[in-house]
């Protein structure tokens, strides 16, 4: 059984092997840790000053922990101070992906995964989705969606069936049946924890395509800069071929740095990388914005209408104060390209955030996050023009707002 005491003796050594100074040390016992265990609200500052990426480059990114990119004491020591369990893995340790560095895509999910993950199920199908089983020919009187995004969209810590893709896909079946219609609606989730616009972009244009989409949703998050620097640096740590990319290689000769002459450290990790993120951190919010103008100059050449959504994070950087800039230069960003664009960062502002989030430690929406998300973009569908191509006419019943799970599930 662990005490407050081992709590706070297996933090020290934290301390020391990671080398922080005692100012550090006596900085964190300011936050209360000596009445260990901490209470979730503390655990949940703790934690934000040390993950979240709104903190600065000092802090370890959000989605660098994820898929297991950050510095292992760095990883550690959070654990010990919100209380994570030791089972609950990064991304690139679940089992779940498989590793393709030297490609711009850099990991992709593994086919047919059916497991435990983080005590929800976890399951593929044979086309690596986050999803139910598909074809790749469409059926007959089928309209097919696909969904691009990161692990908020291919659900983290929920199961497949209660992702707000697959609510989504079962709210536009049942409203064809109560008109009468006879087709069937299919989304189909390419959604992959961290992946970066480019990431998406590359998805649309080597598998979506295969797929013959009638609808292409591409959502995004406020983390999408952070994804961009993570992917184009580990790319350029990894002698990726950008030349499918122009704007990316562009960025690249401008940086002035040539893959095949990177200065490694003794554990071969590129040594400027830091200074290459700093330098990229202005150039971001471009990026971004020119990888949506060329996904929607693709989804045009092949006659797909496209929608961007903004999806909601469960935690405290996405309170509305915080999150009003990043997504008014979201929006812009798609009206420069003619995309529809549906904010649904506003879809946690009437709950507690800390009951929609899948653990205190982690800002993923839970089982209620993905159900609020739902009713959320279901109701933008119903109100926008874009609604006909699914044949909704703006008389459909919006979905009701009251959970149908627990608030914590």
């Amino acid at each position: 059984m662990k005490t407050p005491f081992t709590k706070v003796s297996r933090l020290s050594q934290l301390l020391v092997s990671s080398g922080f100074r005692l100012t550090v040390t006596i900085g964190l016992l300011g936050f209360g840790l000596y009445d260990l265990p901490i209470s979730w609200a503390k655990g949940r500052v703790v934690k934000h000053a040390l993950k979240s990426p709104e903190q600065g480059r000092e802090a370890a990114g959000y989605y660098e922990g994820l898929i297991g990119n950050a510095d292992p004491g760095a990883g550690a020591l959070e654990q010990c101070l919100v209380g994570q369990p030791t089972d609950w893995v990064h991304f690139a340790d679940s089992g779940v992906s498989q590793l393709v560095t030297h490609d711009v895509v850099q990991f992709i999910l593994s086919p047919n995964v059916s497991r435990s993950l983080f005590g929800k199920d976890f399951t593929t199908n044979e086309y690596r989705l986050r999803d139910r089983p598909t074809s790749l020919t469409k059926p007959a009187n089928t309209v097919r969606v696909a969904l691009l995004g990161a692990s908020m969209d291919m659900g983290w810590g929920v199961t497949t069936d209660d992702t707000y893709e697959n609510r989504l896909e079962d709210w536009l079946n049942q409203q064809a049946r109560a008109r009468g219609d006879n087709r069937h609606f299919e989304i189909l989730n390419f959604a992959v924890a961290a992946y970066s616009p480019t990431q998406r972009l590359a998805t649309y244009r080597r598998r979506v395509r295969k797929f013959k989409p009638d609808f292409v949703i591409y959502a995004t998050t406020l983390l999408d800069s952070r994804l961009t620097e993570i992917h184009l640096a580990d790319s350029l740590s990894n002698g990726v071929d950008l030349s499918e990319f122009d704007y990316l290689t562009s960025v690249v000769e401008e940086a002035g740095y040539d893959p095949a002459h990177l200065k490694r450290d003794a554990r071969g990790k590129w040594v400027d990388k830091p200074k290459f993120k700093a330098w990229l951190e202005p150039k971001r919010a471009e990026i971004n914005r020119i990888v949506l103008a060329e996904l929607a100059k693709s989804c045009q050449e092949d006659g797909v209408p496209l929608a961007s959504v903004i999806i909601p994070r469960a935690g405290r950087n996405d309170l509305q104060h915080l999150r009003q800039e990043g997504v008014e230069l979201q929006i812009a960003a798609a009206r420069a390209s003619g995309v529809t664009t549906w904010d649904l960062t506003d879809s946690f502002d009437a709950e507690d955030p800390s009951k929609l989030s899948v653990a205190v430690w982690d800002d993923h929406p839970n089982t209620r996050g993905h159900e609020l998300i739902f009713q959320d973009l279901a109701r933008h569908l119903i109100a926008d023009p874009l609604g006909r191509s699914f044949g909704l006419s703006g008389q459909e019943s919006a979905p009701s707002s009251q959970p149908t799970s627990g608030p914590n599930e």
